[in-house]
């Protein structure tokens, strides 16, 4: 049965097109902004058509992160979808009287409404339309279509409600030429139209205008885009009403389409990471079998959906907390001017200065590029293009450094079936982690079909027509899909200016601190990606909390000694306190502990065989010396040990403490009784002495 999802359905043409699609039949999905209107709306289609098959979706489009709501709510829900009508819209005059208004996320309202929510919703959704190819894609536009002036896209300079409405509109044409291009090797296809001139719907009546075109003109031209079968594999056309028409000539300018790409995802914003562990069911295979996959057939539109709707909102999080607690943002590129003065050259357009009594730098990092290594977008890629630039899972991937993020990657596309072959000059692998866990990871990733080549130095890669070919100093030559280089990352302060404070960089990048984060010029810190190691997120944000605290002369009790390291591999890796190797090498004494996940009724209820935790014992007071864990949840299971140890507790407490059946927990229960145990051996046969 064809799941249809209608935007802006309560009234007007979008309706009358619920209805007419509900009449044929179809699985009707309705939107629109209030509840109550909704479900009457739904009422009244159910008894004009007959038809139980109807649902309701609430999402204000203004704000961007209803939108990406009713995108995680309809995926959770639903299957498939078969087509999406992009519908809603505002006109030219309500609401504000044809007066500039901004959305919930700061942007000109109809830009908003009638183009970016539609933008933003069909990105969320394309992986689930190409799931269920044959698909459409139907975005109603509008004859009315006005050149976007990109220096001032927000209208700030001088505001005409007409003109807003018109960008907006020619805006939803080029998106669907963009579209139609993107999904050109798939089923799936994007077209958009003109529905009829001035129908008689509140939007038009509300503006003055009178009616030329009927609704039903309206209708039979949207639905005939939806539904028919001639128009199947048609793709990329803008039709004015039921035939093709031209639209506004910036809507074939290639140029002026990239500068509204590029726009939109910043505004929308882009995916960076991925979700390969649960596509492929990787941790189901220990109990369905080495075949287990939950899709057949994975994308990388499959990867970046749950990506983006995650990134997304944690960062509508963030952005309500510092507007929450007052805090001031200004958006833009920042450079200093003097050691107090910052100027910001703003994405809007506008500069200005600031300045400060403290300065935290906080601008992260970048991935280092050898400058032998001739990048191309493509084929050759860093840890920023690896998921963006991708448009399909490689069949073979050459990994160069086995450094965390090349380790990271190199786990979920062999997760994802990809032959991966990883490539660094050093001899160990992640060696600052319990060699122990590490040499179980090699192993996992070996059964996975990974091909380590430790000790060897890339000298030359260069593009074939088949992919790439990949030349080692030892003779060796690896030819692959795609060529991952993962040479590190520098710290972001190229456009700084850091001489005008008093400041400078090393060759990586990075800016010195002390104990309290404090630079060369006592005023500014620095933190995060920034200064270098450990360059974790959890980190970074300790960091930056210290040196504000210290810059407002507050005292604080930090765990420095205790931070957390998580390395998300599958499996994960994580850890807190001393190495085996580092305490070997101060000659500390120490006992060990271990507990396997498959001693564990809840690691055979998830399918985890190859999981761990180890407990670091000093044999004097009975104190954790340091936590290792291995495994699914490995970066959530080490807070409880790094909860024991900043609290000065022992392997006693493990040992009586009770836990949860059956948890992952567990195994600091089991682990405590191992080391236990060895402790008790030692203390018996030092008694025989």
């Amino acid at each position: 049965m064809t799941t249809i999802l209608v935007t802006g359905a309560t009234d007007g043409l979008g309706r009358a097109v619920a209805t007419e699609l509900a009449r044929a039949g179809a699985n009707v999905l309705v939107h629109g902004r209030d509840d109550a209107r909704g479900e009457q709306t739904l009422a009244e289609i159910r008894e004009e058509t007959g038809n139980d098959r109807l649902g309701w979706y609430r999402a204000d489009l203004a704000s961007l992160a209803e939108v990406r709501d009713l995108a995680e709510r309809f995926g959770a829900e639903h299957g498939r979808l078969d087509v999406l009508v992009n519908n809603a819209g505002i006109g030219t005059t309500l609401p504000g009287d044809g007066r500039r208004i901004e959305s919930a996320d700061g942007y000109e309202l109809r830009f908003a409404v009638n183009y970016l929510a539609p933008f933003l919703l069909t990105r969320l959704l394309e992986p689930l339309l190409v799931s269920s190819e044959p698909a459409r894609i139907v975005n109603v536009s509008s004859a009315g279509q006005a050149p976007i002036d990109f220096d001032d896209v927000m209208l700030e300079r001088g505001y005409d409600g007409v003109q807003a409405y018109c960008q907006s509109k020619l805006a939803l044409v080029m998106s669907t030429f963009d579209l139609a291009e993107e999904l050109q090797d798939s089923r799936v296809t994007a077209n958009c139209l003109h529905p009829g001139t001035y129908m008689p719907t509140k939007m038009v009546l509300s503006a003055g205008a009178t009616p030329i075109d009927s609704l039903e003109t309206g209708v039979r031209a949207t639905t005939r885009l939806v539904v028919a079968p001639e128009l199947e594999g048609v793709t990329g056309r803008y039709f004015n009403r039921l035939v093709e028409g031209r639209a506004h000539a910036q809507a074939y300018d290639p140029e002026a389409r990239r500068r509204l790409r590029e726009l939109s995802e910043r505004l929308a914003g882009p995916a960076a990471r991925v979700a390969g562990c649960y596509l492929t069911g990787l941790n189901q295979r220990a109990i369905y079998g080495q075949a287990y996959r939950l899709k057949d057939e994975i994308s990388i539109d499959d990867l970046a959906l749950r990506t983006r709707q995650v990134v997304e909102r944690e960062r509508d999080v963030i952005r309500d907390q510092l507007l929450r607690n007052h805090v001031v943002l200004l958006d833009g590129t920042v450079s200093f001017v003097d050691p107090h003065t910052l100027a910001i050259a703003g994405h809007d357009g506008a500069d200005r200065r600031v300045t400060a009594d403290a300065i935290v730098i906080a601008t992260g990092s970048e991935p280092a590029r050898p400058s032998e290594i001739e990048f191309d977008g493509r084929t050759v890629l860093d840890s920023d293009d690896i998921v963006l630039r991708l448009d399909r899972i490689p069949s073979t991937l050459l990994v160069v450094g086995a450094g965390v993020i090349g380790i990271e990657f190199a786990s979920m596309f062999a997760a994802l079936g990809t032959k991966v072959t990883v490539v660094d000059e050093r001899r160990e692998l992640l060696d600052f982690c319990d060699h122990e866990v590490v040499e179980a990871l090699r192993y996992h990733l070996r059964d996975l079909g990974v091909v380590f080549r430790f000790g060897e130095r890339v000298i030359a890669v260069r593009t074939t027509d088949e992919g790439t070919l990949t030349s080692l100093e030892s003779g060796k030559q690896i030819p692959a899909d795609v060529v991952f280089y993962s040479a590190g990352r520098q710290g972001a302060t190229d456009l700084l200016d850091l001489g005008n404070a008093g400041l400078e960089a090393d060759r990586r990048g990075r800016i010195a601190v002390d104990e309290r984060y404090r630079t060369a010029a006592g005023h500014i810190y620095a933190v995060g990606d920034v200064i270098g190691f450990p360059s974790l997120a959890a980190t970074s944000g300790e960091q930056g909390r210290l040196a504000a605290c210290d810059a407002f002369g507050i005292e604080v009790r930090s765990m420095r000694d205790l931070l957390p390291y998580g390395i998300y591999a599958i499996p994960e890796i994580s850890y807190v306190g001393k190495t085996e190797h580092e305490l070997t090498e101060a000659a500390v004494p120490y006992e060990v502990g271990i507990a396997h996940y498959r001693e564990l009724a809840r690691g055979h209820i998830l399918g985890e065989s190859h999981g761990m935790v180890k407990l670091l014992v000093s044999p004097t007071d009975r104190t954790i010396l340091g936590v290792h864990a291995f495994g699914a949840g490995a970066t959530e299971l080490v807070h409880i040990g790094q909860a024991v140890m900043g609290l000065g507790g022992t392997v006693d407490y493990l040992v009586e403490t009770v836990f949860n059946y059956p948890t992952l927990a567990e195994a600091y229960k089991v682990a405590a009784l191992d080391a236990a145990n060895r402790l008790r051996a030692v203390t018996m046969a030092q008694s025989l002495l």
